[in-house]
């Protein structure tokens, strides 16, 4: 089993209206170098739940986030509360906090959906 996993937005490419879940996983991975595109470890996922990140995105989007669990955020408001959960609620910054906030940035912009796929 891999250790990569990813979180990410797509372009245009995909039409996210008609693209199967599998087909907008597998255009990550294929796409790994995107700037849309966010790879992840288990142990950058860990990092994420043990700072509350994943428990923000759960609470906020009535989900249950985190390794083996894969979701999705397609509504602007939800994604817009995240965001500001997440720039209020932490003293410090780490690369993969920072590119996460630019990630839901480019989201609310492009009005796409940002996946999670652990």
């Amino acid at each position: 089993m891999s250790d990569l996993f990813t979180i990410f937005v797509t372009d245009d490419s995909i039409d996210e209206n008609i693209a199967e879940h599998h087909e907008v996983v597998q255009w990550s991975y294929q796409n790994l170098e995107h700037p849309n595109v966010i790879p992840v470890t288990s142990k950058q996922i860990y990092h994420l739940g043990n700072i509350g990140v994943l428990d923000i995105i759960s609470e906020l989007n009535g989900s249950m986030l985190g390794e083996g669990e894969d979701d999705w955020i397609i509504e602007n408001e939800i994604k817009k509360e995240i965001l500001d959960r997440l720039e209020r609620g932490f003293n410090f910054e780490d690369a993969l906090l920072i590119k996460l906030k630019e990630l839901f940035k480019c989201s609310i912009k492009n009005e796409r959906n940002i996946y999670f796929h652990f």
